[in-house]
């Protein structure tokens, strides 16, 4: 790909680094949060409303490569070149979207990689459309802040999660508006000593030259090429030597101090995973609990069956009203990187597709049972039943690849334990979020159950993400929606802490 690589890497080297990354952190700015874009970058042609941007093409992720490309190839010092209009940016935004389609047409494609493509696709712009909302961040505080997790925490960063998030929140917070922040800084907010803040700020930051020796080691020229792992996302901060700390991706700061943390304790090993599943199990089971209140459902914990030689856990949830029930299996574990971005390596990504599938033979093993009346403290009526399995980010399996990679393996093991596979085309599977679920279960409390999810195991919505099945046919009712299941978490954040209005407001 060198011939149509060259002229942006040529390009990008005339810039300052700095101010190429401040541009990035500008557009990304207007992009997810509509704060205007400085008078020098404007344009009559850029589209004021939100939503028909990305119809224009104006993308955040490509930004985000923007800013990957910059570290690798701008000048350090000053440059001879500036972003001093929408067209010098709009030069190297279009180089970008060149050498991704051009890196396509060129790649030997396989009968099938239009599938992967898509999947890749999916992780790499749903994060961005969602965006983070009160919810989200309040969940990862209450998972991490509970009684297995929080030792560990603690052990790893020097702090509880709420002095974590709080003091993520709160540069998040400043660099919402501000592209810089000097050193030393001070944290006014808690009781963290300046030693563990600055020790927090040293985690999270590196070098303009160190992320670009990060990123050269990473970069691959190939397929993956959009794709490379970006180093800002687990160091978000730039420290120059100005004695200033940039940020040019708030967004990754926000994210490193609540979902990415899981990467750094996810080295603990056995003694993580018996801590994580549990706290998880716990806070799904929470988010019923709460969201049920003043409805007709009921929710039945995980419960020990079957002989005493031989106890199994049943299904983690059970939720049911008079007209259905929902079969819950929580699975906390994260996907891999290279599982949702390498296209050179199938195995990789095949490999995610194999743990999916490990979650749903898991569930079906236990539903079996539970119909066939082994539970102690459930019953099987005969109403609809539909099987979900709830993931803490989400994992976005959809399409085709679902039935090929999961569906028709899963049969044939199933069968191997003595299942007849027919149990799936009764029970289709559905997949989903933590925020998914949440979505989920306030829609059933207003419509139940059976209403709420039977469209979703009819016709082509098999296919379809949970997420999209229910934004199409019950968007309307989820824009409706203002309470918040983790109230107290969140207000318990927002003491002393400056929140963007952005974050105010579900999103």
């Amino acid at each position: 790909m060198y011939e149509f690589y060259k002229p942006l890497r040529n390009r990008l080297r005339q810039y300052w680094v700095v101010q190429g990354l401040e541009v990035v952190y500008r557009f990304i700015q207007w992009l997810e949060y509509d704060r205007p874009l400085p008078q020098e970058l404007g344009s009559p042609a850029l589209p004021r409303d939100r939503m028909r941007r990305m119809a224009a093409g104006l993308a955040p992720w490509e930004f985000e490569i923007l800013a990957r490309e910059l570290l690798l190839n701008a000048d350090k010092r000053r440059g001879s070149r500036s972003f001093a209009s929408w067209h010098e940016v709009a030069r190297c935004i279009n180089s970008i979207k060149h050498i991704e389609n051009e890196t396509w047409a060129r790649h030997s494609v396989a009968a099938d990689d239009i599938y992967y493509e898509l999947v890749r696709i999916a992780h790499r712009q749903f994060p961005w459309q969602r965006g983070l909302s009160r919810s989200y961040i309040s969940s990862y505080l209450r998972l991490y802040g509970s009684e297995e997790l929080c030792p560990l925490f603690v052990e790893e960063y020097g702090m509880s999660p709420l002095e974590m998030i709080q003091l993520t929140m709160a540069l998040s917070g400043h660099f919402h508006t501000d592209f810089t922040i000097k050193l030393p800084m001070r944290n006014e907010l808690n009781a963290v000593t300046p030693e563990v803040f600055d020790q927090f700020v040293r985690r999270f930051a590196m070098t303009i030259d160190d992320a670009s020796q990060e990123t050269r080691i990473v970069q691959e020229y190939n397929i993956n090429w959009a794709y490379t792992f970006n180093p800002l996302r687990s160091r978000p901060l730039l420290r120059l030597p100005s004695n200033e700390v940039i940020c040019p991706i708030p967004t990754f700061l926000l994210r490193r101090g609540t979902s990415e943390v899981y990467f750094d304790l996810v080295r603990y090993g056995d003694e993580f995973s018996r801590r994580y599943g549990p706290s998880f199990q716990r806070l799904v089971g929470h988010i019923a609990s709460t969201l049920i209140k003043g409805t007709s459902m009921r929710v039945f914990g995980e419960e020990k069956y079957g002989p005493k030689a031989h106890r199994k856990d049943s299904i983690d949830w059970i939720i049911e009203d008079d007209s259905g029930t929902i079969f819950v299996e929580c699975k906390a574990s994260r996907v891999r990187y290279k599982g949702i971005s390498d296209l050179k390596n199938r195995a990789a990504m095949d490999a995610e597709f194999d743990r999916i599938r490990g979650f749903c033979k898991q569930l079906y093993k236990t539903l079996a049972d539970a119909i066939a009346g082994r539970y102690g403290h459930w019953s099987h009526s005969g109403k609809p039943l539909y099987p979900v399995v709830v993931t803490l980010e989400d994992w976005e399996s959809f399409g085709v690849k679902v039935e090929e990679k999961i569906i028709i393996p899963l049969r044939d093991e199933l069968a191997a334990e003595g299942i007849n596979p027919a149990i799936i085309d009764e029970y289709p599977p559905s997949f989903c979020s933590l925020q998914t679920f949440d979505g989920l279960i306030f829609i059933a409390g207003k419509t139940g159950i059976e209403l709420t999810l039977r469209g979703k195991v009819e016709g082509e919505h098999k296919q379809w993400a949970l997420d999209t099945y229910l934004s199409n046919r019950f968007g309307v009712l989820l824009r409706e929606r203002a309470d918040l299941v983790l109230e107290d978490d969140w207000n318990q954040l927002g003491r002393r802490l400056h929140v963007p209005r952005e974050f105010r407001g579900e999103r």
